[in-house]
């Protein structure tokens, strides 16, 4: 039986370049906010730490929490391609409001 699945890496279709690129940037983004959130949070907003620790546990529970939802409406709703654009809107969306209350914080001082 011959088989007509791609073996080699650069041999994927198309649409696994689009989900790799679209995930490398999610967690890029992710993970750089996860490092600096909590410091975000005490520094530049005046939560105390405890305040900071609950929101940022909120913030990553939500995270992996919608999973599950993004996951039924991507499947049963919208479809893969509508699903993977308004994905990175939303995200591109988060990390700029976030960097814009810092810069509306940082004009308040």
């Amino acid at each position: 039986m011959n088989s007509t699945a791609p073996t080699g890496l650069l041999q994927q279709p198309r649409p696994f370049f689009m989900i790799f690129f679209v995930e490398l940037w999610e967690r890029f983004g992710y993970y750089g906010v996860q490092g600096i959130l909590a410091v975000f949070f005490v520094k530049q907003l005046g939560f105390s730490q405890e305040q900071a620790f609950i929101t940022f546990g909120a913030f990553a529970a939500l995270v992996y929490g919608l999973i599950s939802i993004g996951g039924y409406v991507g499947d049963h709703l919208l479809g893969t391609k509508r699903t993977l654009v308004l994905g990175a809107m939303v995200l591109a969306a988060g990390y700029f409001m976030t960097g814009l209350s810092l810069h509306l914080s940082l004009r308040n001082i």
